[in-house]
């Protein structure tokens, strides 16, 4: 026993660690026993084998040794987030104490914060992933020995139902700006036609290059993206790995024809040597067209996935479109459903559409 009463009426302890008894010591009550047994594990927890105490930081000066070293591999958006997460919800909590006086009941008091003003589930979640990062990596940095937050999990949450097209509602879309987009207006048919064909992200279309098209291979590979925030080229896409996605046959045509014209440093130039701007796309064209085509709002990020589900609908190939859609986990793609693997060869034919026998549609936009 670690603590137990001797003959006399006062209580022992014998203070264990690491399979070894270190220290022991009688109390007059067993309070006091307990409270000595507490403060000499938490004290042994904070010190090396080789006896040396480590120094006890306070979580803020984690929060900026941590924040240092991100700068060097996070995008600048995400540590403005960061930043504003650790100011609003995690500093005026936690923020001046030190690590061995943050435990799970210090911990919810974050959350119970973050309840009383509303917020949803998947922003306390995202609050959660934060100070995790910055305790797990003061870890593994060994700044801590012990992580006060190793065992906090996060909350659950019911999915969102995830909005896509079915395959007639495509059709029906691109039928639409087939017909409608031709001369100049023409790249505008193209985008769409890309998103729909390979489940791209928009920034990595938006800064979509040249050199990127395998003409030979019929695929396209995908190796940066267009920081729309940031309003610069990223090398790297979203999930920190390249990859390559089919060159459908309909795109790969639309695109031969738009490249005889078209010298722009990015594929949907703008003319001023950067992509199209975002929110132009968005508001000026994606919006309308939808409208203009008597059909249901989406996102252009759903366009991502009406082309996961099609795929699926078509292949029943997971693993195929885990590489195509960049997912670094298959928990991910398994969102929407369950199949088997292939070959990217076998895909080019995949993502086809009627639309082309309604119109003449090979008059493009001047470079």
């Amino acid at each position: 026993m670690a603590i137990y009463q001797l003959p006399s009426k006062r209580w022992k302890t014998n203070v264990w660690f690491a399979g070894k008894k270190v220290k022991t010591k009688t109390f007059s009550t067993k309070e006091l026993a307990q409270r000595f047994e507490r403060e000499e594990i938490r004290n042994l927890e904070f010190t090396d084998s080789g006896g040396i105490t480590h120094k006890e930081y306070k979580y803020s000066e984690l929060f900026e040794l941590w924040f240092k070293n991100a700068q060097l591999f996070k995008r600048p958006t995400s540590l403005a987030k960061d930043i504003q997460m650790n100011r609003v919800y995690v500093h005026p909590i936690i923020g001046n104490l030190g690590t061995r006086e943050i435990n799970s009941t210090v911990l919810n008091q974050i959350i119970y914060s973050m309840k009383a003003r509303e917020l949803k589930i998947s922003s306390i979640n995202n609050v959660i992933q934060h100070f995790k990062a910055v305790l797990n990596w003061a870890t593994r940095e060994e700044l801590i020995i012990k992580n006060p937050s190793m065992n906090y999990r996060q909350l659950k949450e019911t999915r969102k139902e995830m909005k896509f097209w079915s395959e007639e509602e495509v059709t029906t879309f691109l039928r639409h700006t087939n017909l409608f987009y031709t001369g100049e207006k023409r790249w505008i048919h193209v985008f769409y036609l890309l998103l729909f064909t390979t489940g791209m992200r928009l920034g990595e279309a938006l800064g979509l290059q040249w050199h990127q098209v395998d003409w030979n291979n019929d695929s396209i590979y995908i190796c940066q993206m267009w920081g729309v925030l940031e309003n610069k080229l990223i090398p790297s896409t979203k999930g920190k790995s390249d990859r390559r996605v089919p060159l459908q046959e309909q795109l790969k045509y639309e695109l031969r024809q738009f490249k005889a014209t078209h010298t722009g440093k990015f594929i949907f130039d703008s003319g001023t040597g950067v992509p199209v701007d975002a929110n132009n796309l968005r508001t000026r064209f994606w919006n309308k067209d939808i409208q203009k085509a008597g059909l249901r709002r989406i996102r252009i990020h759903d366009a991502r996935h009406t082309f996961a589900t099609i795929f699926l609908s078509k292949t029943n190939d997971i693993q195929s479109l885990k590489v195509f859609l960049g997912h670094q986990s298959i928990t991910t793609t398994q969102l929407y459903t369950h199949f088997v693997q292939s070959k990217i060869s076998e895909y080019t034919k995949v993502m086809n559409w009627d639309f082309t026998h309604e119109a003449n549609v090979i008059s493009l936009r001047k470079a």
